[in-house]
């Protein structure tokens, strides 16, 4: 009788198996694909992201009066970048946002 149940269970394992490997390589390649091309994508939008805040940033620093001269005392100088320490933190962030992704989309897809 056990070895009816072992023979029975190695059956059910050997189905289970053969109906899991039963997706096709298309299947695979289209998916790789997708996630590479998600990869490529996402990167693009961080960088995007990346270089408009940065951008946004440097618009508004300019309009909050640095004069035509360019002189700004230090002080004036150290309140202004104080104001904008934030833009710094979210650029650290989506900087290494982008790297992660890089490393573990590209690494996971691309190889």
């Amino acid at each position: 009788m056990e070895g009816a149940r072992l023979s029975f269970t190695a059956l059910l394992f050997f189905i289970a198996v053969a109906t899991a490997c039963g997706v096709s390589v298309n299947h695979v390649q289209r998916f790789s694909a997708a996630g590479s091309e998600y990869g490529h994508a996402a990167d693009s939008l961080i960088e995007t992201a990346l270089v408009t805040h940065i951008d946004a940033d440097s618009e508004r620093l300019l309009n909050q009066g640095f004069p035509s001269e360019g002189y700004v005392s230090a002080d004036t100088r150290r309140e202004l970048y104080r104001k904008h320490e934030d833009v710094l933190d979210l650029v650290g962030t989506l900087e290494e946002l982008r790297q992660h992704d890089a490393a573990l989309l590209h690494q996971y897809f691309d190889a």
